[in-house]
């Protein structure tokens, strides 16, 4: 019994880990750029953050969206919710919704 509340807490965290969104602390994220995901379309389209800062995108919208660029894919993101990222390497990192790809599309510019 013990031992099945050890695995479930484990993989609790290392959930919350790797989706990168409420396993953030908001000080990380208070100063970093925002991007709001609403009416089908993130605002900014296009954000600059220098290497290593956390951009958060942020669903103000009534539906769920998603955030998928090359190196992170967040879950679904229900309205209200959060998804945070660390961009570590310079580079142009372009994003979409893959619920919405026609019209939910948005870029980040890291640099040094």
């Amino acid at each position: 019994m013990a031992l099945r509340r050890g695995i479930a807490s484990v993989t609790l965290v290392v959930g919350l880990i790797g989706c990168g969104d409420a396993g953030e602390d908001e000080a990380s994220t208070s100063a970093a750029p925002a991007v709001q995901a609403q009416d089908f379309r993130f605002a900014p389209a296009s954000v600059r953050v220098r290497a290593g800062e956390t951009v958060t995108w942020r669903n103000r919208g009534r539906t769920d969206h998603t955030i998928k660029g090359r190196g992170f894919f967040s879950r679904a993101v229900p309205p209200g919710g959060r998804y945070a990222h660390r961009l570590a390497h310079p580079g142009s990192y372009d994003y979409v919704c893959t619920l919405h790809p026609d019209t939910m599309r948005g870029r980040v510019v890291v640099s040094p």
